[in-house]
C-alpha cells in the first residue's frame, strides 16, 4: 500500500471515531459541519492532527459529562418505547 493511500485510509478512520464522538457527545450538526469546512485537505498530515486534537477533546467533554449524557440516552430509550 502507497504511503498516500494509507494516510487516507488513516484519516477516513480518524472522521469515523470523530463522527462516533460528536454522536456521543449530541454535537450539533452546524457545528460538525464548521469543523470539517475549516479542513482545506482532509488527508493532509495537518488534518490527522486536527482529528486527533478534535477527538481528544470530544473525549474529555464526554468523560466530564459522561452521567448526563448516558441518562440523555436512557431516555431517548425511554422515549422510543412510548
Amino acid at each position: 500500500m502507497k504511503f498516500t493511500e494509507q494516510r487516507k485510509l488513516i484519516c477516513e478512520e480518524k472522521i469515523v471515531h470523530l463522527n462516533r464522538m460528536w454522536n456521543c457527545c449530541k454535537i450539533a450538526s452546524e457545528q460538525r459541519q464548521l469543523f470539517m469546512t475549516s479542513i482545506k485537505d482532509k488527508y493532509s498530515n495537518k488534518a490527522l492532527v486536527q482529528y486527533d486534537n478534535e477527538i481528544n477533546n470530544l473525549e474529555k467533554f464526554y468523560e466530564s459529562r459522561k452521567p448526563v449524557l448516558q441518562l440523555r440516552v436512557c431516555l431517548g430509550n425511554l422515549w422510543q418505547m412510548k
